[in-house]
């Protein structure tokens, strides 16, 4: 199985911090987990995993937010509530699906022409130390 570096539908992911280290995932592929919010409270998140390192598509992940009556979001942490009683809920340390579209982008070295890939996994924000 072939996973091409540049794709097409491509969204931010990130981990349960919501802090930098996001990157871009396929939302066709299982890249993620789900992290629903209410729409009265969209910075905090709840899971409803089956299993840890459970990964989901986008939009599994978002048949699994309107199960709980929630919705994805761009979460600022993800809460480990009652509303999920698996053990999985308690380890969310894998990354998350968010909501903004990420942007791929190619970054060539002039001096020898080597190519690298750069996520721009947020809005209008640029990691520190990554030149486009």
């Amino acid at each position: 199985c072939v996973q091409l570096s540049f794709y097409r539908f491509s969204q931010s992911i990130r981990p349960n911090n919501a802090g930098w280290g996001g990157m871009c995932a396929n939302t066709l592929l299982p890249e993620a987990s789900e992290a629903c919010c209410t729409v009265e409270n969209p910075g905090v998140a709840v899971r409803n995993c089956f299993y840890v390192g459970e990964r989901l598509s986008f939009l599994s992940s978002v048949g699994r937010c309107g199960v709980l009556g929630r919705v994805p979001c761009n979460f600022n942490g993800i809460q480990n509530e009652a509303l999920c009683t698996a053990t999985c809920c308690k380890h969310s340390q894998s990354y998350h699906w968010g909501l903004i579209p990420c942007l791929l982008g190619i970054r060539v070295r002039p001096s020898d022409g080597y190519v690298a890939i750069v996520h721009r996994p947020y809005d209008d924000v640029v990691e520190p130390n990554v030149g486009l």
